[in-house]
């Protein structure tokens, strides 16, 4: 039996990149989102505990990212860098979620 989520946005995502800004407690999955027959490139917002909640979900389902190993910084400016999760690069399985598993933190989404 299929368990139906009235508030539910979207039915699943999957995630290209991790973008973590070092002076905001804001994260930045660039993903494609699957909604029914259509897909489209978006981007979700989550806050720090939502980034934990994700990794979590994550590694449950057996991607385990190394913050050491696979979190890249890119030097925005003298004083700003921001680190990128390619998933695409780094995993073997692509970075798919159902939307029930993606962290109740979203924010805001931004197609």
């Amino acid at each position: 039996m299929k368990a139906a989520i009235s508030n539910q946005l979207f039915d699943s995502v999957y995630v290209e990149r991790i973008i973590i800004e070092e002076s905001s407690s804001t994260v930045v999955l660039n993903c494609i989102i699957y909604e029914g027959s259509v897909q489209y490139k978006s981007d979700l917002m989550i806050n720090d505990s939502g980034l934990n909640n994700l990794l979590c979900e994550l590694s449950a389902r057996g991607v385990d990212i190394d913050l050491e190993k696979h979190l890249l910084p890119i030097n925005v400016s003298e004083d700003e860098v921001i680190y990128i999760i390619e998933c695409s690069k780094f995993f073997d399985e692509p970075v798919f979620l159902p939307m029930y598993a993606m962290p109740q933190e979203i924010v805001k989404m931004r197609a």
